[in-house]
């Protein structure tokens, strides 16, 4: 998740004026038989890492990487082995920048949201003695926890309003299996949480998503931001709960058998196996308290920022042989490993804030999603955004630098400073199934609102917002390659209501 800092944050926003948007709902119905031709996947895990682009997941800094000396880093299971085990897609896009509103996109269907101002709800992110605070949305990574307001409803169940904690009336896909008929389960493991279900009180600043430590950050445990699941405590509590980062325990024991496997499975990580943080202990003192000392945001440049994804790489190569070595995966499993987002830091040369998939403006917004993209400010008018240029502030640390820096772009360069349109660049994505064959690579455009989607199909629940747009599509045989028609009969008879 790319930090947004308060200092920065409050050194900028007073000469901006953000066009408030909406968003909407939908609701959830019984389980029927996949739909659409969707493959007959009974269990479903999700792993999203951080703010890499294509070329350094997959392209040539990926396969040339040179770890230092006695270092373990490598990026060969990541760039190479998991490819070969199941299938790559090339232009796999994010839906934002920042972190956040992708989190949430991949569960809801709910586009990036806006924030709003106020005389003194947000006082870190503002200036309260005049009576101006911002209280960010999804868009600008939730710096306080506050409730989403729905003004009105779209056709597609997309909520149009702002704020960060979506209320009950917009579901998750956690909770559409939850309410599915039979029911079907969900967990979230989330690393070095605290306590399950571990959020801010609501209306409260997060000072795990303003550039705290490098580990727990709500903002990268994204069913804390659906009200349909905090405000039931005692399914929170065992729905959503600590993942030890050595032993993967409570993980590796609900995988010995089918039956006590979830059937979606969240698995989000530390800010430094996801690969976010540069982590100097990383590969020697993972048990210890000290793992985290020294860790510093990667800002994109090279080599160092192929340094952090070598440590999702080998995160993945002693979390990934687990599930595929489980009963349910050999079953009817399929693993989702995505970026929440390409690269946009400033100091990369990967920056990459495309879109793909017919990816729809935030409703209330002026401007046109892709690769230019616009953006209207009020009594100034509407501007084009130059291709590939950061989001509203700097990425990196809250140095003085960095916040002079975020100053002078939004005053000198606001084409640059403003591009808070739709689009989070193409990162890739790997999905491993027994439904796939190994080494499939498909070069179909998708996006997190396109997984999402498919993740219903296979489950027979309805799509929600901007997922029930066909123009998104579906994840199709270009991918799931590999289905025996018994198999396919059988989960159609298993799963009809």
């Amino acid at each position: 998740m790319t930090r947004l800092t308060h200092r920065a944050l409050m050194a900028a926003f007073a000469a901006l004026a953000i066009v408030l948007a909406p968003a909407g709902m939908a609701g959830a119905a019984g389980l029927g038989a996949p739909a659409n031709g969707a493959p007959p996947v009974g269990h479903v895990w999700l792993i999203m890492l951080e703010n890499h682009s294509f070329a350094e997941n997959f392209g040539a800094p990926a396969k040339t990487f040179k770890p230092r000396a006695g270092s373990p880093a490598s990026m060969g299971y990541l760039a190479e082995t998991l490819p070969s085990e199941g299938a790559l897609l090339k232009n796999y896009y994010g839906v934002a920048h920042p972190s956040n509103a992708n989190y949430t996109a991949l569960l809801s269907g709910q586009p990036p949201s806006f924030g709003f101002f106020s005389p003194n709800a947000c006082p870190k992110t503002g200036i309260p003695s005049i009576g101006l605070t911002f209280c960010t949305g999804n868009l600008l990574d939730c710096l306080y926890f506050s409730p989403f307001t729905v003004q009105r409803t779209t056709d597609d169940g997309v909520a149009v309003g702002q704020g960060c904690v979506y209320p009950t009336s917009v579901p998750d896909i956690g909770t559409q299996l939850r309410d599915a008929s039979p029911a079907l389960t969900v967990k979230a493991y989330q690393e070095d949480m605290p306590r399950p279900c571990e959020h801010p009180p609501i209306g409260a600043y997060d000072g795990s998503d303003a550039g705290g430590g490098a580990g727990y950050e709500t903002g990268n445990n994204p069913f804390m931001y659906f009200r349909n699941w905090i405000d039931n405590q005692t399914v929170c509590n065992a729905d959503d709960v600590p993942l030890d980062r050595s032993t993967f325990q409570p993980l590796v024991g609900d995988l010995s058998s089918v039956a006590t496997t979830p059937n979606l499975s969240w698995i989000g990580m530390n800010l430094c196996d996801q690969g976010h943080d540069s982590c100097p202990n990383y590969y020697t003192d993972r048990a210890k308290s000290s793992f985290f000392d020294g860790a510093k945001v990667c800002d994109g440049a090279q080599p160092a920022s192929e340094y952090c994804d070598a440590q999702a790489s080998w995160f993945l190569s002693q979390l990934i042989p687990k599930i595929m070595a489980s009963p349910a995966y050999k079953q009817d499993g399929l693993i989702a490993i995505m970026w929440d987002e390409a690269s946009f830091y400033n100091d990369s040369p990967y920056v990459d804030n495309r879109a793909c998939c017919n990816e729809s403006r935030q409703p209330g917004a002026t401007g046109k999603p892709g690769i230019a993209g616009q953006v209207h400010i009020p009594l100034f008018g509407t501007i084009n955004v130059k291709p590939g240029t950061n989001r509203l502030l700097l990425g990196g640390p809250d140095t003085l630098r960095n916040i002079l820096a975020a100053v002078k772009l939004v005053f000198k360069h606001p084409r640059r400073a403003l591009s808070m349109q739709p689009g989070g660049g193409d990162s890739g994505a790997l999905l491993l199934s027994p439904f796939i064959k190994p080494g499939t690579v498909s070069k179909m455009p998708y996006n997190h609102f396109s997984l999402l989607r498919t993740i219903q199909d296979i489950f027979g629940l309805p799509q929600t917002g901007n997922a029930a747009d066909p123009l998104v599509g579906t994840i199709g045989s270009d991918v799931f390659n590999n289905i025996p028609t018994s198999a396919l009969r059988g989960a159609r008879a298993r799963q009809s209501p």
